[in-house]
C-alpha cells in the first residue's frame, strides 16, 4: 500500500514537472473542452469567410436611456427595459448640460427606437465565397434571411443604387444598433444593406482597386470621426480608407505603408488600427496623427492579428507561429512556435483589456491562451482551453455579453485554396 501509494505520488509530480515546463514554452498541457459545449449551423454552399454580430454590450446606452423613474427598469439588470422597447433619447444620457434632470427636455417622451424591435440580441451574420450574407437567429437555430449573391450582378452596377455581391463576401461590420450592415467582398464592393424590412442592399460603390479584405467600425467619437458613420476598409490594393456612411461615393483619407497584400484588421479604442499583411510586417496604425509603428517578422506572412489592448499586439503566421509585441519595443516579447502544430494561424481575436486570446486555425482545434507579462521587453503565454471544431476558422466574434464565441468555419481558407478540409461550411 505505502510503495502503490509512493508510486502514485511520483507519478503526479512527474506529471506536474512536465506541465511546468510546457507552460515555460507556451505549449501548456491542454484542456479539451468536451464537444457538447461547441454548436455547428450549416449554411452556405461554400467556405465561410466571415461573422460578426451588433456590439450591443458596448454602446447600448449611448443615445438611450431607461425611464428609470417608473421603476420599470432596475438599473442593476442593464438589459431589462430592452423588452419593453421603452427608451428615453437624449444626446447626453448619463449628464444633462444643465446640471438637472437627466434626461433633459425630452423627459416626458418615451421613444419606441425603429431599430429594436424586430432585432433580437442573439443576431449574427455570416459571409462566404459563394457570395451570399446569411441573417441568423441562434436562440432559435434558425436563418432569418439570405442575402443572395448573384454572379451577373456587375451588369447593373450604375442603373441601381446597390447590387448583390457577385464575388466573395470577405467581411462583415454590423451598425450598434443593428439598423442595417455593411459588407466588403473580393468584388472590390462596400455594400450596406437594410436588414428591418427590405431585406435589400441600398447603396453599392468600388472601394478599393483589388480585393477588400477588412472592415472595422470607428469605435469612439472625436472631433473627426463619428461612431454613427465612420468606418474603415483594408484591401489588397496596400491601402486603408475612411469613409463616412453620408458621403459613401468618395473616401475621407487614405493610409498607405504596406508594400502587399492587407490580410487583416482590427481596431480597439481609439480609433486605431492593427494590421497584418503578407509584406511580412504587422502595424498599428494612429489614424489620428496619420502615422504608424511598424513591426517585422523576417519573411514570415502575417495571416491575422489582434491586440489585448492599445500597447500589446498579436500576430499569428501562416508557418503557424504566434508572435506578441509591445508597443515600446520593436522585437517580439515572446513566441509561440507551431500554436497549431504547424497549420497557419488563421484567426485571433481577444478579450478587451483582459489576459485572454484566442487563435484558430484548420488543425481542428480552437486554442484559449493566457498572456502574462515579465517585463518590458518579455513576456510568456499558455494554453488555456482546447475546443474542437472541425474546419478552417477564418474569423472569430463575439456575442454582446462575451458569453460565446463564434466563428466562421468553412473547407478552405479565407485567403486562397492553400488547403482543403472534408468540413462542412457553416457557423461554429
Amino acid at each position: 500500500m505505502n510503495r502503490s501509494g509512493e508510486s502514485g505520488q511520483t507519478g503526479q509530480n512527474d506529471q506536474a514537472d512536465q506541465t511546468g515546463q510546457a507552460a515555460q514554452n507556451g505549449q501548456a498541457a491542454q484542456t479539451n473542452l468536451p464537444g457538447e459545449h461547441a454548436f455547428f449551423f450549416r449554411g452556405h454552399k461554400k467556405s465561410v469567410t466571415c461573422v460578426t454580430c451588433p456590439d450591443f454590450n458596448l454602446s447600448f446606452f449611448d443615445y438611450y436611456e431607461y425611464d428609470v423613474g417608473t421603476g420599470e427598469c432596475d438599473e442593476r439588470n442593464a438589459y431589462g427595459g430592452y423588452n419593453s422597447g421603452k427608451f428615453y433619447k437624449e444626446d447626453s444620457p448619463r449628464s444633462s448640460p444643465q446640471g438637472g434632470d437627466p434626461f433633459g427636455d425630452n423627459a416626458q417622451h418615451a421613444m419606441q427606437p425603429k431599430v429594436f424591435p424586430n432585432v433580437s440580441l442573439s443576431t449574427a451574420y455570416t459571409g462566404g465565397k459563394d457570395a451570399c450574407i446569411i441573417e441568423w437567429d441562434l436562440a432559435r437555430g434558425e436563418k432569418v434571411h439570405i442575402y443572395k449573391g448573384n454572379p451577373s450582378a456587375f451588369q447593373h452596377f450604375g442603373r441601381s443604387n446597390g447590387i448583390s455581391h457577385f464575388k466573395s463576401v470577405m467581411d462583415l461590420y454590423c451598425h450598434k444598433f443593428n439598423s442595417f450592415f455593411i459588407s466588403v467582398g473580393a468584388d472590390n464592393l462596400i455594400n450596406t444593406w437594410d436588414n428591418r424590412v427590405k431585406k435589400t442592399c441600398t447603396h453599392s460603390v468600388v472601394g478599393h482597386k483589388n480585393v477588400i479584405s477588412s472592415i472595422v467600425g470607428s469605435n469612439e467619437n472625436t472631433d473627426e470621426l463619428n461612431m454613427e458613420y465612420n468606418f474603415f476598409t483594408s484591401s489588397y490594393d496596400k491601402s486603408i480608407k475612411l469613409w463616412d456612411l453620408r458621403f459613401l461615393d468618395k473616401c475621407i483619407n487614405t493610409y498607405m505603408g504596406h508594400t502587399n497584400d492587407i490580410l487583416s484588421m482590427t481596431s480597439l479604442t481609439q480609433n486605431k488600427l492593427i494590421t497584418s499583411s503578407s509584406d511580412y510586417t504587422l502595424r498599428f496604425w494612429n489614424t489620428k496623427n496619420d502615422n504608424h509603428i511598424l513591426f517585422n517578422l523576417n519573411y514570415e506572412i502575417v495571416e491575422s492579428c489582434c491586440s489585448l489592448n492599445n500597447r500589446v499586439f498579436i500576430a499569428g503566421t501562416f508557418s503557424g507561429h504566434i508572435y506578441i509585441f509591445s508597443s515600446s519595443y520593436k522585437k517580439p516579447i515572446c513566441i509561440c512556435k507551431n500554436a497549431h502544430s504547424s497549420y497557419a494561424v488563421t484567426a485571433l481575436v481577444s478579450i478587451p483589456f483582459t489576459d485572454i486570446f484566442i487563435s484558430g486555425s484548420y488543425d481542428g482545434y480552437v486554442n484559449f491562451w493566457q498572456y502574462k507579462s515579465v517585463s518590458k521587453t518579455s513576456a510568456t503565454m499558455r494554453k488555456v482551453l482546447a475546443v474542437p471544431v472541425d474546419g478552417a476558422v477564418s474569423k472569430f466574434s463575439f456575442s454582446p455579453n462575451y458569453a460565446y464565441l463564434f466563428a466562421s468555419v468553412g473547407d478552405e481558407m479565407k485567403h486562397g485554396k492553400w488547403t482543403r478540409t472534408h468540413s462542412k461550411n457553416g457557423l461554429a
